[in-house]
């Protein structure tokens, strides 16, 4: 299964663009075009910068990374919003930490994670609207393949 156009202009609004590298929140990893922390597989440094068209490029690659190994970990019958609203998940918390939580192993055994996405809102146990807001977004793509207003 592979990532939709859709998630991936979805992700892109989400993350936002910056053409020169920032820190989101005091404690996170330099990202810089889309939310990409790595370019090129190195980490992203305060002194990088992006185009918008590369930041396209590095966000497709990077979705892609999450998409293929995801797809082989998926159960049967997920639908394509299903796996979408995972792989946006995963493009903000790491596919990693995502297969190994509660969730992760819930979705990998076939539950529906629905109502589990909202736990993830949080960054050094403190609640962030945006990831809320994007959480519960998730939720709309995960129930009904609702991807808002994507472009």
């Amino acid at each position: 299964m592979q990532a939709s156009d859709k998630i991936i202009k979805f992700i892109a609004k989400r993350e936002g663009f910056v053409a020169k590298a920032m820190r989101p929140l005091p404690n996170d990893r330099w990202t810089v075009g889309y939310g990409s922390t790595f370019i090129d597989g190195r980490p992203v440094g305060p002194n990088d910068t992006m185009t918008q068209e590369q930041a396209m490029e590095q966000l497709k690659k990077n979705v892609e990374a999450i998409a293929l190994p995801l797809s082989h970990l998926c159960p049967p019958g997920i639908t394509q919003n299903q796996f979408d609203a995972i792989v946006s998940l995963c493009y903000n918390i790491g596919l990693q930490r995502f297969i190994v939580s509660v969730t992760g192993k819930k979705f990998i055994a076939g539950s529906n994670v629905s109502d589990r996405l909202p736990m993830f809102n949080k960054s050094n146990g403190v609640e962030i609207a945006g990831l809320t807001k994007r959480r519960l977004a998730e939720k709309l793509i995960y129930d009904a393949r609702d991807y808002g207003n994507v472009g």
